[in-house]
């Protein structure tokens, strides 16, 4: 199993000193399933001024990083490496951090406390791999089962809940019987985790094969998202679809581009359908539901304390999902001008995959959202205008005209309009010439 040599220079170190040293958690759970591993961290029978004793003889720089749980970060030909000493924890009385730590020469009684146990091995050249609590076996049947009583090890931390179903979806794994009962049943522990905690593991889960797990565990997400519990055998009533509001929404999020804005928007873009819903002429509609999807998605952001960006870029998706799109220059144009490039692939993707997700006879629609952005690609690629900072004239020129304060964002936006409806060519004396026909 691979290690890089900065981490080997540590274990070796430590294990010459007479300690036992291997790589654990997540770092061996990728490695085995083939995965090449971000980061590595570092367990051993040294307690933390052992570690800084054996690292100080080889020169090597140690920072007390966590000292309380047992961690500091040794500097490895440059890179930084966690070194965390086997422990015992205490209680968990605020359901988030042991009240107390014990340091412990056990291998075993470190893993013990650890959350899954495909998250509960360990690994060195010397051994090879550690794995007391069938992590193998879990890895192999796609299982995510917690180590010991699961009960307890949620107790412990209710984000680890959260954290289940975030394997589940991202590893494409089932959630282990007992471990799925004691989720259901402790579910409001999350209300006692923090918003951006929270959030964490929300931009990961999105990311992975989300309908079968989200869907087991609708009661779960309801805790952070209430308004998820509505959408639960939702009927839509209406000709373009043909699954409840939930199921339609984790198809699309699963037949999206694994990007975070892009699956955030699509698990908020119908959270509004309930309440706005209509029986009207045999069929049902939603008025105003993009609008009311996009008030849910704000207040949830908020609540989980989401960066102003994510929010912003999320929430305009949102509002505008629904959005009619042509393949046709002029209107690719001017929704170019209107989003931006970022926002308008994004804006593609979630209707391709809005469509996709619905009846079969409705999913052609994809292919005009498609044609549509590859006009986009031929404008940009091409260099075409589609924005006022790509006129062949600038605000200096419209003020040599005359034009003052707001008369010159509005009369950049005029002859931007004209040059994309072809009014006129985006030449400076020719674009000058039209301003002056139209006068002020």
């Amino acid at each position: 199993m691979y290690q890089p040599p900065y981490v080997k220079k540590i274990i070796s170190l430590l294990e010459e000193g007479g300690y036992e040293a291997y790589t654990v958690g997540g770092c061996v759970r990728d490695a085995l399933i083939g995965v090449t591993p971000s980061d590595f961290d570092v367990t051993s029978s040294a307690a933390p001024e052992e570690v800084r004793a054996v690292m100080g003889e080889a020169g090597i720089k140690v920072h007390d990083t966590g000292l309380k749980h047992g961690t500091v970060t040794a500097v490895s030909d440059g890179v930084p490496v966690e070194i965390t000493t086997f422990r015992v924890d205490g209680g968990y009385s605020d359901n988030r951090r042991p009240d107390s730590v014990a340091f412990t020469r056990s291998l075993k009684d470190d893993l013990r406390r650890r959350d899954f146990t495909v998250n509960a091995m360990a690994y060195s050249e010397r051994t090879g791999i550690v794995d007391f609590f069938g992590g193998r076996d879990d890895l192999k049947n796609k299982v995510i089962r917690a180590v010991g009583n699961a009960e307890t090890r949620f107790n412990e931390d209710g984000l680890r809940i959260l954290r289940a179903l975030r394997f589940a979806c991202v590893l494409g794994f089932a959630v282990d019987g007992e471990t799925a009962s004691a989720a259901h049943k402790l579910r409001g522990l999350i209300k006692n985790v923090s918003g951006e905690r929270i959030a964490g593991e929300l931009n990961k889960l999105v990311c992975g094969e989300v309908s079968g797990t989200v869907s087991r565990f609708a009661d779960v997400f309801a805790e952070f998202i209430p308004e998820i519990t509505a959408c639960e055998n939702f009927d839509q009533r209406s000709v373009y679809h043909d699954r409840d509001v939930l199921t339609h929404t984790l198809n699309a999020m699963d037949c999206a581009p694994a990007d975070k804005i892009t699956r955030l928007t699509l698990l908020f873009h119908d959270l509004g359908k309930p309440p706005a819903f209509k029986f009207e002429n045999g069929r049902g509609r939603f008025p105003g539901h993009a609008e009311i999807s996009a008030q849910i998605a704000d207040r949830a952001f908020r609540r989980l304390k989401y960066d102003g960006e994510t929010r912003e870029k999320a929430l305009l998706l949102i509002k505008y999902h629904n959005i009619t799109i042509r393949d046709d220059k002029k209107a690719v144009k001017r929704l170019l001008n209107k989003f931006g490039e970022e926002a308008f692939f994004r804006l593609i993707d979630v209707r391709v995959a809005d469509d996709t997700a619905k009846a079969e006879e409705h999913r052609a629609r994809t292919g005009e959202a498609r044609r549509a952005a590859e006009t986009a690609r031929g404008i940009i690629g091409g260099g075409e205008c589609f924005s006022t900072d790509g006129l062949a004239v600038k605000g200096g020129d419209v003020l040599e005209l005359g034009y003052k304060g707001r008369e010159i964002g509005d009369a950049l936006n005029y002859l931007l309009q004209a040059v994309i409806n072809e009014k006129t060519e985006n030449d400076k004396n020719g674009l000058i010439d039209y301003l002056l026909k139209r006068g002020k």
